[in-house]
């Protein structure tokens, strides 16, 4: 099916600047229709590969303001008012994916849109996250999208609005307080040696215990209600090819220690948003080797903290281009220094391509489409 691959290859190609064409588009256009595609593609999807079929049938249960109170299906209050509102309104269940993938993917366009200095590429790398969440556990990409609203908060240090994100995006999942760390860790600088000294000393660590029954012990801890058994359901039910453990030789593992040690190096700890997505790289990793005992806690978890990437990679290009503009622009070494950068960028922008291409045929194997199901 095509249309799962159409947004990467119109991503693909909007890195590359086309006479006459990509120039005249403005930013903010750029970001609608970015926005206004993956949209209609995630919330016209049909798929029952993810919780596809268990969020529209729970529409129907959701038909008074008690079904919203007093949660009888499982589902996060955020889920349940938003089945009244469609319940309310008679529109056919398809319209909670509908509405989720809106929330979830202004969200992304309102981070782009503010810290990005290049959309397209923020876009791109997004495609991971897109097909992995918004195609197959759309609560989770939406308490995701919210939470990486957070990043202001932090920036700002404005504890209040960083709680309120924090609550918004645990109406739509619990995991979501998985985030808490980011605030917490806002100033701490964290350098290149030091980080990959303490990531190492985390690996072995995790290689020599068993991490299940501490992070088990600390969750009991936790006054949210069903977040123990959630674990524990998680950890001892067969979840297919992420039942598994997860390789410290992961190409996604791999990856994001790499984009670690490009922030830790080239973003500047003495810009705090800078040093928050520096800390947020660490995070990453460090939830990665951390949970790698089974691949969906990876996965999940620690995308609170990667989709941060879609900001810090593209600063990470254009800091390493004004490391050699500090030359002058006109000299051979700015000259040499910008082609590296380019150089930079494609590696960059081909692992994303082929990393989204491999999520977008795992979609198009497992999905069929509202309105493009004969395609």
């Amino acid at each position: 099916m095509w249309v799962y691959y159409l947004p990467v290859f119109i991503l693909g190609l909007l890195q590359f600047k086309v006479k006459n064409v990509y120039c005249h588009i403005s930013k903010k256009d750029k970001l609608c229709y970015a926005s206004l595609l993956l949209i209609l593609i995630a919330g016209l999807r049909g798929s029952g590969a993810g919780d596809y079929y268990a969020y529209v049938g729970y529409v129907s249960k959701v038909n008074s303001v008690n079904e919203v109170i007093h949660n009888n299906i499982s589902m996060e209050i955020g889920y349940r008012i938003l089945a009244y509102l469609i319940n309310f309104m008679h529109l056919p269940g398809q319209f909670i994916i509908i509405a989720m993938s809106v929330i979830s993917l202004m969200c992304i366009k309102s981070l782009i849109e503010k810290y990005s200095c290049n959309a397209a590429l923020s876009f791109l790398i997004y495609m991971p996250f897109f097909f992995q969440f918004d195609m197959h556990a759309t609560r989770t990409a939406v308490a995701i999208s919210i939470f990486s609203l957070a990043l202001s908060a932090c920036a700002e240090r404005k504890a209040w609005k960083f709680a309120l994100i924090l609550v918004l995006a645990m109406c739509f999942h619990k995991e979501a307080i998985i985030g808490l760390f980011l605030y917490f860790m806002k100033d701490i600088k964290i350098d290149t040696m030091k980080g990959f000294f303490m990531l190492v000393a985390e690996a072995v660590i995790t290689s020599i215990y068993d991490f299940r029954v501490i992070i088990g012990f600390l969750l009991q801890l936790v006054p949210l209600p069903n977040i123990y058994d959630t674990f524990v359901g998680y950890t001892q039910n067969d979840w297919g090819h992420n039942a598994h453990s997860f390789s410290l030789f992961d190409p996604r593992m791999v990856l994001y220690f790499v984009i670690f040690i490009f922030t830790s190096y080239y973003l500047n700890k003495k810009d705090r948003m800078q040093r928050i997505l520096i800390n947020a790289s660490f995070i990453t990793i460090s939830m990665m080797i951390l949970f790698r005992f089974q691949t969906i806690f990876v996965l999940r978890l620690s995308s609170f903290y990667s989709i941060f990437s879609i900001i810090s990679v593209p600063l990470i290009i254009r800091n390493y281009c004004d490391t050699y503009y500090g030359y002058g622009k006109d000299s051979t070494y700015a000259m040499g220094g910008v082609r590296k950068a380019d150089a930079l960028k494609l590696f960059f922008v081909s692992l994303y391509f082929l990393l989204a291409v491999s999520y977008a045929t795992k979609s198009a194997l497992s999905g069929e489409y509202v309105l493009f199901h004969l395609l």
